[in-house]
């Protein structure tokens, strides 16, 4: 998009933050994203003459009942808004029954779909990380407390019987890279830092680094996507879907509801219900490389099948708010 200057956080929701934000601002025109509807804000904005768009719009199983219990404070909230680009039927419905004006909500799909299909840089990946060429690997990304002891007691397991296992921990939260490296300790895993090292037997890497987990995913054989076997409504399944790897999460997905509906409905992903289950199907992807690769195959084709979020959007912000696009 043209003309961004900075990017900002928002203030809290008070009147008093909002209002020193917005003076300090002066915006011309508001542009928010996914679950971002702060009432005291969006009537500021209103009362100044601020047009106001919601972008990538979802409302969570979570929100919507909070929503209804304050329909009337919500109703004036999406009254106000200009333009809703929301990701599914289900949100558009929502916000409607929240008192959006029908007219202004609209279908685009989900931005996330549009990231850039890569190529898995499979060698390269292996050589920064010390991995053996022969060695597979489970890349379990993004994950909270309680995944990483549920993952590191699979591993023991399977390593057991499976040659040449490796399992690549990258923790959600850096704060805790210290904490999981503890635990590696207490269940007596032999592990490794990607930024300091460690013993040389070991096939545990915690990857300590920022940035790095969505080019590490080229390495795997099986993706596990954290935040999903604790409640915490999982994380993007599209980062390693985008390499064609075969992706697995935990049944809280909530955040990526439709995402992984998608993946699952065409085959291009497995959802289990807890750590038995999980260590089952990490077991039958490993010992099946043609299952993986075609459950890889099929969730890379929802990810192309799924494309054209963004231009659609930058489409509909022309026309309703005069927002030019690059």
């Amino acid at each position: 998009m043209k003309g961004i200057k900075g990017t900002f956080y928002l203030p809290y929701d008070l009147i008093w933050s909002v209002e020193r934000a917005i003076r300090r601002l002066r915006p011309r025109i508001f542009i928010t994203a996914e679950t971002e509807l702060w009432p005291n804000l969006f009537l500021r904005l209103e009362s100044m003459g601020v047009p106001k768009a919601v972008v990538n719009g979802r409302i969570s199983d979570r929100s919507y009942p909070r929503y209804l219990m304050m329909r009337s404070l919500f109703k004036r909230v999406m009254q106000s808004i200009d333009l809703l680009c929301m990701q599914s039927e289900e949100s558009a419905k929502r916000a409607i029954s929240l008192g959006a004006p029908e007219e202004r909500v609209h279908v685009v799909g989900n931005l996330k779909f549009d990231i850039p299909a890569r190529e898995p840089e499979d060698e390269k990946w292996r050589q920064l990380l010390g991995l053996p060429s022969d060695a597979q690997v489970i890349v379990a990304g993004s994950t909270h407390q309680g995944e990483e002891e549920a993952i590191l007691g699979i591993f023991k397991r399977l390593s057991t019987s499976i040659c040449d296992l490796w399992l690549i921990l990258a923790p959600r939260a850096p704060e805790r890279f210290q904490e999981v490296e503890s635990l590696c300790e207490g269940m007596r895993v032999p592990m490794r830092r990607r930024t300091s090292g460690g013993p040389k037997e070991a096939r545990v890497l915690l990857l300590d680094t920022i940035g790095e987990l969505g080019q590490v995913y080229s390495v795997a054989k099986v993706a596990f996507v954290g935040g999903s076997l604790c409640p915490k409504g999982g994380h993007n399944p599209l980062e390693p879907a985008s390499m064609g790897k075969a992706v697995v999460f935990g049944p809280h997905m909530e955040n990526f509801k439709e995402i992984a509906s998608a993946l699952l409905r065409a085959n291009g992903a497995r959802q289990v219900r807890d750590s038995l289950e999980l260590e089952k199907c990490l077991e039958e992807l490993l010992r099946d490389p043609l299952a993986a690769e075609q459950t890889g195959r099929r969730a890379r084709a929802v990810l192309e099948a799924n494309r054209g979020a963004t231009s659609r959007t930058i489409a509909l912000l022309e026309d309703v708010m005069g927002v030019q696009g690059s």
